[in-house]
């Protein structure tokens, strides 16, 4: 009897212990046959999205159960999450998606069934949009960190006036280039006594200004080209007191209609006003004065109409008034005075004899020769 327990006892124990073995090497089998499978993540999305924004999905699948989605990393840090289930991308922090900060966010997302896994990389670019960021009002800035904290909010118009003042330091501005987010000026665009400012970059993509354009005292900028996108002024332009400044030919895409004020003067290492020529034809009042190297003014070509006055003077280097030959209206008063070598207005013919010229405060004296209105009508232009 005891013999027959023994021998049942060793065969209950062998069949637990069968019965053990069996479940472990099932429970090994299931896990070695277990397959993930996804693909890297690529898209663009544009720049400015809102929290919660759907980016995409990421592809995951298993060959038994289901799969669970994570991040494990991404740069920047808190972009965006992942749905654990369904894969899908969001956005978490909108102010990242910035393309002036980040053109592309990237990460790697796991793709889980239990110990199984297979990674993502997740790439998303970010698309540049036009943005619309209006500064309503009027600025003045006084300093370069005044300069750099405006350019900071990346504004693309402004609807009052920008003056870009060195007066409070005259040393301080040396730097536009954050301000190159403006496209437009509601009002006037004036910089003035910026003594070390080097050029007008930073100011390349603006395309119009609603009045007058005033660029007075920068007295290292050596030219304009950086305003060549600069499509529209509305009332005027003073260029004045930029002594390194050699030509205008920035200003060549530049359209002003019916122009109240053109003024450029002390302006002494330019030459010619090449650059002008599509400033419209009709322009209230003109002063050219004080430009030692002034030659000519024939910049002026297109202008037919001066409502109110012409004033030239003390340009001593000035030989002729040929830029003014298209001129057939000629209003109330004209100075043309002090411009020592002077000899030719031959360029008022069309206006004094043939055109609309009123001929009431006609000042003409200590230039080279300083013919009356009568001797232009009579032929005696030049010397």
């Amino acid at each position: 009897m005891k013999t027959k327990n023994l021998i049942i006892s060793i065969l209950i124990v062998s069949l637990f212990i069968g019965m053990s073995s069996c479940s472990s090497d099932s429970n090994d089998d299931n896990q070695t046959n277990i397959a993930v499978t996804t693909s890297d993540f690529t898209t663009s999305i544009n720049e400015n999205p809102v929290n919660g924004q759907v980016i995409g999905v990421v592809e995951g699948t298993t060959n038994q159960g289901s799969v669970a989605f994570s991040i494990t990393e991404q740069t920047p840090s808190g972009a965006f999450t992942i749905d654990n289930t369904t894969g899908e991308l969001m956005v978490a922090d909108a102010s990242i998606f910035d393309f002036e900060v980040n053109q592309t966010i990237t990460g790697i997302v796991k793709v889980a069934n239990g110990s199984v896994f297979e990674n993502s990389n997740v790439v998303i670019n970010i698309i540049d949009v036009n943005e619309v960021n209006i500064f309503n009002g009027n600025v003045t800035l006084n300093s370069q960190q005044e300069v750099d904290d405006f350019g900071s909010h990346n504004y693309t118009g402004i609807t009052g006036y920008l003056v870009i003042s060195g007066l409070e330091n005259w040393f301080s501005i040396t730097d536009l280039s954050p301000l190159n987010s403006l496209t437009t000026i509601g009002d006037d665009l004036w910089l003035r006594s910026n003594y070390i400012l080097p050029s007008l970059e930073g100011l390349n993509n603006i395309t119009s200004v609603g009045d007058f354009l005033t660029i007075d005292g920068c007295k290292m900028i050596t030219n304009l080209t950086e305003l060549q996108n600069l499509t529209s002024v509305g009332g005027g332009m003073s260029i004045t007191g930029n002594s390194e400044l050699t030509n205008l030919l920035g200003l060549s895409n530049t359209v002003a209609n019916n122009m109240r004020y053109l003024s450029i003067s002390l302006n002494t290492s330019l030459t010619n006003l090449n650059g002008l020529e599509n400033v419209t034809s009709h322009v209230d009042e003109v002063y050219v004065y004080s430009n030692d190297a002034l030659t000519n003014i024939e910049g002026l070509s297109n202008v037919t109409t001066i409502l109110d006055g012409l004033t030239i003077r003390e340009n001593v280097s000035l030989t002729n008034l040929n830029g003014l030959s298209n001129l057939t209206t000629l209003g109330d008063w004209v100075f043309i005075i002090n411009n020592t070598t002077l000899t030719d207005f031959c360029g008022l013919n069309e206006v004094v004899i043939n055109g609309d010229f009123s001929g009431g405060a006609y000042n003409v004296y200590n230039n080279a020769y300083n013919p009356t209105v009568q001797d232009i009508i009579d032929g005696n232009c030049s010397l």
